[in-house]
């Protein structure tokens, strides 16, 4: 079992390490490298104070996990979501999302997005899972080509649409109709 909390500055270099852990798996397999790979404290310092940051501890006080996220225009951006190796497929990814989603959630954003790389399909589907949809495939800076996925999810209820109540009408029986065969015709190939 582990504890989520918000990050602190003396978490600093446990946060490198982790970080760079998570993301050893990934080294020579991505291009362009992942930058959690050369991860600094001084990075992670200034996210630290200049972001939301949430860490996983485990019983003995190791910190296991973690996600940043910021405001960036109208949504909550979530990024450097890692999980050391040993304590994958145990919740901890997703404790960490729910933590993230319910704060921007409160922080009165209506989404949250963030970006997946394309070599990385298992990552796609953790978040495809937990509710998020592809919204455009991107390219980093100096790629002439798709690197990676951006994805988001509405919190909160949807939104309601407009509704239009109008009188009967006889020829909704022909539009249904019209319809309807339409749709027989596809299903039959």
């Amino acid at each position: 079992m582990v504890a989520i909390r918000t990050a602190t500055l003396e978490d600093g270099p446990a946060l490198v390490t982790l970080i760079r852990g998570a993301f050893e798996e990934y080294r020579g397999q991505l291009d362009p490298p992942s930058g959690a790979l050369t991860e600094s404290l001084e990075k992670v310092a200034s996210l630290i104070e200049h972001e939301h940051c949430h860490v996983a501890e485990a019983a003995d006080g190791a910190l296991v996990g973690c996600v940043f996220w910021t405001p960036r225009s109208h949504v909550a951006y979530l990024h450097r979501l890692a999980v050391l190796p040993a304590s994958r497929r145990l919740g901890v990814g997703s404790a960490l999302m729910e933590v993230v989603e319910a704060e921007a959630a409160i922080a009165g954003f209506e989404w949250i997005a963030l970006g997946v790389r394309i070599k990385l399909p298992a990552n796609r589907r953790f978040y495809e899972a937990r509710g998020y949809r592809i919204t455009q495939f991107a390219p980093h800076p100096g790629y002439s080509f798709p690197t990676y996925l951006e994805m988001s999810k509405r919190l909160g209820p949807p939104v309601a649409r407009e509704v239009v109540v109008e009188d009967w009408s006889p020829a909704w029986a022909e539009e249904y109709g019209c319809a309807a065969a339409g749709g027989q015709r596809i299903l039959r190939g």
